[in-house]
């Protein structure tokens, strides 16, 4: 739910709780990044160079 989306005028708009809810958005966003990052290091060290080739291609 966004800021476009509530529907509310200035008044009501919790701009705090909205900058909050951001923060957690943008916090999970970046962990789901690193675990992609660690995910795929793990991956490239059990695969051969091969079999990695092969992945990139699709």
């Amino acid at each position: 739910m966004g800021v476009r989306s509530c529907g509310c005028t200035s008044d009501q708009r919790d701009d705090a709780a909205l900058s909050k809810s951001y923060r957690k958005m943008s916090d999970l966003q970046q962990q789901m990044f690193d675990l992609s990052l660690s995910a795929q290091k793990e991956i490239d060290t059990v695969l051969t160079r091969e079999q990695r080739d092969k992945l990139k291609r699709g």
